[in-house]
C-alpha cells in the first residue's frame, strides 16, 4: 500500500505543479488576477495536508493503543489545519493568510506534541 501512496502522491504533486504553473503563466499575460496562482497553490497545500493527515493513521503499523492513539490524534490534528489552512487562503488578505496558516499549521504540531508528552508512560 505504500508504494501506492507515494506513486498518487507524485501524480498529485505533478498536477498540482502544473496547475501552479499554468496560472503563473497566465498571471504574466494578465488573463487572471495577480493573487490568484498564490491563493490557489497554498490552498491547494493546504489540503494536500489535509488528505495527508488522513491518510496518516491509516498508514500506520499496528501497535499498542497508544501509539494507535497518537496516530489518531495526529491525523486528525493534520486534516483539520490542513483544511484551517485552504480556507485561510481562500478568504484573507494575502498577509494575513499567510501569518494565520502558520500558526494553524504550527497549533496542529503543538497539539500533536502535548498530546505524546501527556500521555507518555510515567518512570515509577
Amino acid at each position: 500500500m505504500i508504494g501506492k501512496t507515494v506513486r498518487f502522491n507524485l501524480i498529485v504533486t505533478a498536477l498540482f505543479l502544473a496547475l501552479t504553473a499554468g496560472l503563473f503563466w497566465a498571471k504574466t499575460r494578465g488573463w487572471v488576477d495577480s493573487e490568484l496562482p498564490t491563493r490557489v497553490a497554498m490552498a491547494l497545500t493546504g489540503l494536500f495536508v489535509a488528505f495527508n493527515g488522513n491518510l496518516a493513521p491509516k498508514l500506520g503499523r499496528p501497535g499498542s493503543a497508544r501509539r494507535q492513539a497518537v496516530q489518531r490524534v495526529n491525523g486528525w490534528a493534520f486534516f483539520l489545519s490542513g483544511l484551517g489552512s485552504a480556507f485561510v487562503w481562500a478568504v484573507l488578505p494575502l498577509k494575513i493568510a499567510a501569518f494565520a496558516s502558520m500558526g494553524i499549521i504550527g497549533l496542529a504540531f503543538v497539539v500533536v506534541l502535548n498530546y505524546c508528552v501527556w500521555t507518555r508512560p510515567q518512570a515509577v
